[in-house]
């Protein structure tokens, strides 16, 4: 019976208790579905490029991605094609230079 008193008032960190709330809901259908949202994203008409990267951002979080990589790939593709050409005309290469360049595109509109 004392063992049960322990394990009932048992502190817990914050991030063991959300890995114990995820364990219990969200499942891996649920986990499949954020994925396939996050492959699909796409930047839309009167979204800013940093509000967009904010959703990446949150898709992947979601999804249980951690590649920075994988995330900074699916913000350039998933950019509206106007925007994404401009980068690529002013030679854009690094995610941080195709932010700079695709909000400035979008304040010039």
């Amino acid at each position: 019976m004392n063992k049960d008193h322990d394990e009932q008032h048992t502190t817990y960190t914050v991030s063991a208790a959300l890995d114990s709330l995820e364990e219990y809901f969200i499942t891996n259908y649920d986990l499949q579905r954020y994925r396939d949202y996050f492959s699909t994203i796409t930047q839309q008409y009167g979204e800013s490029p940093r509000s967009f990267l904010g959703r990446v951002h949150q898709a992947a979080y979601n999804a249980d991605i951690k590649n920075t990589e994988r995330i900074e790939s699916t913000f350039k593709a998933g950019l509206l094609p106007e925007i994404r050409k401009h980068c690529i005309k002013m030679c854009a290469m690094e995610h941080k230079d195709i932010l700079q360049k695709a909000e400035g595109y979008w304040n010039a509109e």
